[in-house]
């Protein structure tokens, strides 16, 4: 089940209250598109560090089907794990979040840059350009937990704590839009 507190901006979506608690987008025609540019944009604040799904995505609306995706996770040690996919999967690290600490994450993809991670407002790691190989069907996210997506990257585990003001683009947010975000 999911409730509201307080979060970092008015109300936040507090998750992992019980397994399988999560928030779901489907219908994400742009995000299944090839070479598309994409950015997110989202504050966390874990409750417990584990092996957990932040941002999934896949072609089926159980969390699976024949194209799935972690795109944001966190490990056992609560290092941050953004990836994305071109011919296989691609996946960098961030830094390693602190247990009950607000953090603002954005994760960018373009042709020309391939993917970036920024934390509150820094950029931390990024690929080299690479062809985004998307599902070509419409895309469904779930915030929170990968559900049935056994079968993909990433983590697969229930995230415990609090998201707020997740926003998703369809183009590529500058280091300047990345910043304003991380400041609100």
């Amino acid at each position: 089940s999911t409730s509201f507190v307080t979060g970092h901006i008015g109300d936040a979506l507090q998750l992992g209250l019980s397994f399988e608690s999560y928030f779901y987008i489907p219908g994400l025609v742009l995000l299944g598109t090839s070479n598309q540019p994409y950015s997110m944009s989202i504050w966390i604040k874990p409750a417990v560090i584990n092996s957990s799904s932040i941002i999934h995505v896949s072609s089926g609306n159980n969390g699976s089907g024949y194209w799935c995706l972690g795109m944001l996770d966190l490990s056992s040690s609560g290092q941050l794990i953004a990836s994305s996919y071109g011919n296989s999967s691609m996946s960098i690290t961030g830094p390693t979040l602190l247990q009950n600490n607000w953090s603002h994450i954005a994760i960018t993809y373009s042709l020309t840059n391939g993917l970036r991670l920024y934390v509150n407002g820094t950029l931390v790691n990024s690929t080299t350009p690479f062809s985004y190989v998307a599902s070509g069907v419409p895309n469904f996210m779930f915030l929170g937990n990968a559900l049935a997506g056994t079968t993909c990257n990433g983590a697969q585990n229930q995230f415990f704590g609090a998201l707020d003001e997740f926003r998703l683009y369809s183009r590529e947010l500058t280091t300047s839009d990345i910043l304003t975000l991380s400041n609100l």
